[in-house]
């Protein structure tokens, strides 16, 4: 619990310091290409990557690979 505490302790303390757009564009960044590359997958047909891992074992190592 103490780990915990001080990494949002350390995490609410870069918001001001140095880099700390980073803290905001990172996740919106990475949100926003999940996005467009699941919007590219429908388009194509493809499932969604990990509900396709977990109920689809027959073509488990193929979509692992292409991942």
């Amino acid at each position: 619990m103490e780990l915990l505490n001080r990494f949002w302790e350390e995490l609410a303390a870069r918001v001001d310091g140095p880099f700390a757009m980073r803290i905001y564009v990172q996740p919106l960044m990475a949100a926003f290409l999940a996005f467009r590359d699941g919007m590219k997958d429908a388009r194509k047909g493809n499932p969604a990557y990990f509900w396709s891992l977990s109920h689809d074992p027959t073509h488990r190592a193929e979509q692992i690979r292409s991942g």
